[in-house]
């Protein structure tokens, strides 16, 4: 671990930003305003009735790749606010759908979802149906694709991928609530899709994607793992646009938990089985389950169906005890060289300080000691260019982090290099193209930054209080806020030099989006009140890649714009 301190020094709060003492508030950054009543009249005439219209509370912010979505429902209107050069900004007024529920923002951030339940009881034929708006959020943000919806959900899981939109979780007096809205994101025009899923009493709580999987008899396939109260259902993804309404999906019952109530799923993690040319792993597709309170794990392996059942993949399962409840699983593969090497799934056990490698196919086990009771973990081995399998382990429950070198299982307590560090780790960000995460503690004052090939982390201080972190999109920057004050800093990650900030009013939110001219833009949000209870929302740019307080601009008024 590094010894070199790098400190962010912010000012102390002088008279006119004091110091926060409120707690920390959602990465998209949650803007807060009260009523927008009576800014201004029409000084040409009568003012239009949209002046008259209350802002609601709160309202939201999303950073996209070329943009700054905010969202005024008051208005039904979404606000792009993009920049083609340094210091400019430019803000255009986009439809909003009425209700909007539930806001997702692609892996990519290229892409915004919005959905919406419409009008609510639905009384005349202008009334708004429920839909699902998808707007491009580049440097030209615009509606993508509008799919009005028949009924009125207010769940939503984005396909990583970029593939898939899902909606799901409807709510009202008559409820399928195991219905499955399939919106094909690639070929728009088939609209959406409805599916229902085979149920025992239960209903969809998660999805998740998985990526290709090589199935027996049915070739390189993706699944929609649906989680519900005591089940899981795999879903064929290429049999969703069929004409058939059949998904060709099979539903899983979970095993009764140990302490003898009703199997629930904790989490599930699959294996992608290869490549057509890879014989050798053409029968290892599989996913593994954790169960809630459970010492239990369900390993499940796709196969092929049988002739003559009309399915296109059946399923075997195993069960392995892993000695207590596990928090955390992951299939990792060990040394691919050894006799006994191969796909394993591991599983922490932090109420016993181990980490447990089970084979899928024999369900024997294998136990590691670990020097703390680490409770999550996340596979590096892409980030260090391929070569061992490696996890990073931490934990909100103690300190420090440790490496785990997996493919050197068998060597037990010294396959796992433990890091000390002074803060206990709640959350772990990826640093995009950098071998590099960043550790957000728990109720600290500083960060680390944790460099994945040396294994040396830096910390970095702040003088911030309660602050909130964000990673550059191009992943050369992270910035530390604190929320509804001006103080405000950058971290330069290629030599983790500090850019402290002293903004003159106080920030609810901070963005990095893309440029028109290819460089990167910082938007500081800035939402203020007056003692009438009007409100206005505008925005400090800065060059993101220098940025600085003497080269700054300033625009106002933001939230005034587009009315007519």
């Amino acid at each position: 671990m590094g010894t070199a301190r790098s400190p962010l020094p912010i000012p102390p709060p002088g008279s006119r930003t004091p110091r926060p003492a409120g707690a920390r508030l959602a990465r998209l950054g949650l803007i807060a305003w009260a009523a927008l009543a009576g800014a201004c009249g029409d000084l040409w005439g009568e003012r239009a009735d949209a002046w008259d219209e209350p802002a609601q509370f709160p309202m939201t912010s999303i950073g996209l790749s070329g943009a700054v979505a905010v969202l005024d429902p008051s208005l039904d209107r979404l606000m792009m606010l993009r920049a083609a050069a340094p210091g400019s900004l430019a803000s255009s007024f986009l439809p909003l759908g009425e209700n909007p529920v539930t806001t997702v923002a692609s892996a990519d951030a290229s892409t915004l979802f919005v959905l919406s339940r419409g009008v609510v009881p639905q009384r005349d034929a202008n009334d708004q149906p429920p839909r699902l708006t998808v707007y491009d959020g580049g440097a030209a943000p615009g509606v993508r694709h509008l799919f009005p919806l028949s009924d009125a959900l207010q769940g939503l899981a984005i396909d990583p991928a970029g593939r898939w939109a899902v909606v799901y979780d409807a709510g009202g007096i008559l409820v399928n609530p195991n219905e499955l809205i399939f919106v094909d994101l690639e070929n728009p025009d088939q609209g959406a899709v409805p599916r229902t899923i085979r149920s025992h009493g239960s209903a969809p709580e998660r999805l998740t994607f998985t990526d290709p999987l090589l199935v027996p008899g049915r070739g390189v396939t993706r699944f929609l793992v649906v989680e519900t109260t005591n089940e899981v259902t795999l879903i064929d993804l290429g049999r969703v646009g069929a004409a058939s309404a059949d998904l060709g999906e099979v539903t899983i019952q979970l095993p009764q938990a140990t302490n003898g109530s009703a199997g629930r799923p904790a989490q599930v993690v699959f294996h992608g089985g290869g490549t057509p040319d890879d014989e050798a792993s053409a029968n290892d597709a599989r996913l593994a389950v954790r169960l809630a309170s459970d010492s239990n794990v369900m390993l499940v392996e796709l196969t092929e169906a049988p002739a003559g059942s009309g399915r296109d993949f059946s399923v075997t399962i195993n069960v392995a005890d892993v000695g207590a409840f596990p928090s955390s699983i992951e299939f990792v593969s060990t040394d691919g060289a050894a006799a006994d090497g191969g796909v394993r799934l591991a599983a922490l056990v932090p109420g016993r300080s181990e980490a447990v490698l089970v084979d899928p196919a024999t369900t024997l086990t294998q136990t590691v000691r670990l020097p703390r009771g680490f409770t999550h973990m996340t596979r590096v081995t892409r980030d260090l260019g391929g070569g061992r399998e490696t996890a990073l382990l931490y934990s909100p429950s103690v300190t420090g982090v440790a490496f785990w070198s997996i493919d050197n299982a068998g060597s037990s307590f010294f396959s796992v290099d433990d890091r000390e560090l002074g803060i206990r780790v709640r959350e772990v960000r990826e640093v995009p193209g950098r071998a590099l995460r960043i550790l957000e503690g728990e109720a600290a004052d500083e960060f680390y930054v944790l460099d994945l090939e040396t294994r040396e982390s830096f910390p970095i201080l702040t003088e911030l209080g309660t602050f909130q972190l964000q990673v550059a999109p191009d992943g050369g920057r992270v910035w530390a806020l604190s929320v509804g004050t001006g103080y405000l800093g950058s971290l330069d990650l290629t030599d983790l030099h500090p850019y402290p900030l002293l903004l003159e009013r106080p920030v609810a939110a901070i963005h990095e989006i893309r440029r028109a001219d290819g460089g990167y833009a910082a938007v500081a949000l800035h939402a203020s009140l007056s003692g009438s209870g009007g409100a206005s929302l505008a925005a400090t740019v800065l060059d993101a890649s220098a940025p600085s307080t003497r080269v700054t601009s300033y625009h106002g008024g933001l939230l005034l714009g587009g009315l007519q």
